[in-house]
C-alpha cells in the first residue's frame, strides 16, 4: 500500500474559541465537531509520487513543506523539503542535516524556527547507529538549518521515541513504545519550562488504548490533538485519523474525524 500526502483543511482557527472552549473558525460558528473539508493531495507528481511519503509539516506562511520519504519496507527514511514558488511546489530536496541516517517524523514549531524529528543517528561521540529512535531538533539558521541537537535524557529513552509535536509554549507531545503504555505505541506529554522539559507523562485512556496510537500532532495553542490509531474496531480503515480537544485542562475522548 502506498502512502501519499494529503492536506485536510479544517474549519478551525487556533486563535479562536467558542463559549464551550472548542476550536471554531473565525468566520463561522462551526466547531471541529461540525465539519471537515475533503482532503486534497499535495503536489501530485512533485510532492506525492510513487514512493512512500508522509509526516508532513508546513511553515506558518505556507511556503515550505517538510516531509519524510521512506523505502518500501520502511527500514530507512529521509527528510526532504519543497518550496512553494509561483503557485507551484518545487522539486523536493534533502534537508541539509538528513540523508546520512534514518530520519523521520519532521515537525516545525509554530513559529517555524525549529524543526523536530526522530532519528537513529549516533548519540554523543559514538560512531554506531543508535539502537532506538530518539527525538532531535534543528534551529533555523538563515536559509538553512543548524546541526541537530538531541533532546535530553528526560525525553529520550532506550525505547523508540517518534512523532514529536510542540505547541507555542514549547510543550512536547510524542509517541513511544515504552513498556508502561497501554499498547505497543502510545502518546506522551512533556511540559516545557525555563528551557527544560519535564519528565514525560503518559496520556490517559481518553487518548491512549490497547491499540497503536501514533503520528501525534498538537495545535499551536495546545487545545487540539490529532493522532493516528491502527486496528481500532469500528474505524473506516487500517490507519484512521482521530482528534481530541482540551476543555478545562483535560483531553476529551478521541473521535474519528
Amino acid at each position: 500500500m502506498k502512502l501519499q500526502i494529503f492536506i485536510l483543511i479544517l474549519l478551525v482557527s487556533c486563535n479562536a474559541m467558542n463559549d464551550n472552549g472548542y476550536e471554531k473558525d473565525n468566520g463561522t460558528n462551526e466547531t471541529i465537531n461540525d465539519k471537515f473539508y475533503q482532503p486534497i493531495m499535495v503536489g501530485p507528481n512533485i510532492i506525492s509520487k510513487s514512493y512512500f511519503e508522509g509526516h508532513a509539516s508546513i511553515t506558518p506562511a505556507g511556503d515550505e513543506i517538510y516531509f519524510t520519504v521512506y523505502t518500501n519496507d520502511h527500514s530507512y527514511s529521509t527528510i526532504v523539503y519543497s518550496k512553494y514558488v509561483n503557485n507551484s511546489w518545487q522539486e523536493p530536496e534533502v534537508v541539509s542535516f538528513s540523508g546520512f541516517y534514518s530520519d523521520g517524523s519532521p515537525t516545525l514549531s509554530p513559529d517555524g524556527k525549529k524543526l523536530f524529528f526522530s532519528s537513529n543517528r549516533p548519540v554523543g561521540n559514538s560512531m554506531k547507529l543508535n539502537s532506538s529512535n530518539d527525538i532531535w531538533y534543528s534551529q533555523r539558521k538563515g536559509d538553512g538549518w543548524a546541526s541537530p541537537v538531541r533532546l535530553p535524557e528526560s525525553i529520550n529513552s532506550s525505547f523508540n521515541e517518534f512523532s514529536p509535536s510542540v505547541d507555542r509554549q514549547g510543550n512536547l507531545y510524542f509517541c513511544s513504545n515504552r513498556p508502561d503504555g497501554f499498547g505497543d505505541m502510545d502518546v506522551y506529554y512533556s511540559k516545557f519550562n525555563n528551557s527544560d522539559y519535564s519528565e514525560p507523562i503518559l496520556l490517559d485512556s481518553t487518548i491512549n488504548s490497547q491499540y497503536h496510537e501514533g503520528n501525534v500532532g498538537v495545535s499551536p495553542n495546545g487545545k487540539l490533538l490529532f493522532l493516528m490509531i491502527q486496528h481500532k474496531p469500528g474505524d473506516f480503515g487500517f490507519d484512521d485519523i482521530h482528534y481530541s480537544y482540551k476543555k478545562d485542562g483535560k483531553w476529551a475522548s478521541v473521535k474519528n474525524v
